[in-house]
């Protein structure tokens, strides 16, 4: 990914860059909004939450566009497949754990 994101760089990318962090981003968007206050401005922020967006999108869907259509080698791409098969989940509450369970998407096989 750093590979690829570092040839195809954008201003607002800060994920997976060398220098950049969550606390680039917040300074960042610190900083506009405080330059749309100063012109007496209006200013939306959206916030997205992408917690749940391997679970959206079928894997092997996902896996396939990574390699075909941004290039990701084989074994990256087989990295993503290592991490997106079989993951569990469990919930803690309280003092007790729930029982561990499969977390729930459509899995498909990267096609390489």
């Amino acid at each position: 990914m750093t590979s690829y994101i570092e040839a195809n760089p954008t201003d607002r990318q800060t994920s997976f860059r060398k220098g950049q962090s969550i606390k680039t981003a917040v300074l960042r968007v610190s900083d506009d909004l405080g330059a749309i206050i100063d012109k007496k401005g209006a200013g939306i922020l959206l916030l997205l939450d992408f917690s749940k967006a391997f679970d959206s999108i079928p894997h092997g869907t996902l896996l396939n566009k990574l390699h075909v259509q941004f290039n990701f080698s084989t074994t990256a791409v087989s990295l993503m497949e290592s991490y997106l098969h079989g993951r569990k989940q469990t919930v803690f509450c309280g003092d007790r754990f729930s029982s561990c369970v499969d977390v729930p998407s459509t899995f498909l096989k990267a096609p390489f």
